[in-house]
């Protein structure tokens, strides 16, 4: 009797099977094959793969953008650090104009000083010998006009 129940418990073992095709035995395959636990299992792992490969592009479109970012704010400073050196560049030609320029004033007011110092010489030395009331008067002309263009250099 015992011999009678094993096709039937045979059966019923193959009723419960498995729907992994790795441990899936000849019989669970042909069922899962017919139900579609075979194709529904394929459509899962395509959907995953496929959400997996989704995320990795916009990992990397996200890394594009950021790199991109990287570069463009890299190429503003640059940009930035070469406006910022020629700036110092003309800053001190600038500089240097203007020193060359000061250095020039000061040589002119004291080329100014000197000529009004010799004027004044000219004309006392005109007043000690008794010179003309005009020719006094065109000294003392020329030695305010030299007043007022050190007085100018000096401002």
């Amino acid at each position: 009797m015992r011999l009678a129940f094993l096709p039937l418990a045979l059966l019923l073992a193959a009723c419960q099977g498995t729907s992994d095709p790795a441990r899936a035995g000849f019989f669970d395959g042909l069922r899962n094959l017919s139900d579609g636990t075979y194709t529904a299992r394929r459509e899962q792992r395509e959907a995953t793969l496929a959400a997996r490969q989704a995320e990795a592009l916009e990992a990397r479109a996200a890394a594009l953008s950021a790199e991109r970012g990287a570069a463009a704010a890299a190429a503003r400073r640059a940009e930035a650090e070469r406006r910022l050196a020629r700036l110092a560049s003309d800053l001190r030609e600038d500089e240097a104009r203007i020193a060359a320029l000061r250095d020039e004033r000061r040589a002119e007011a004291a080329r100014l000083s000197a000529e009004a110092r010799r004027l004044e010489a000219e004309r006392a030395e005109a007043a000690r010998r008794g010179a003309d009331a005009d020719a006094l008067a065109g000294l003392e002309a020329r030695q305010q006009a030299l007043r007022r263009a050190v007085d100018a250099a000096y401002r």
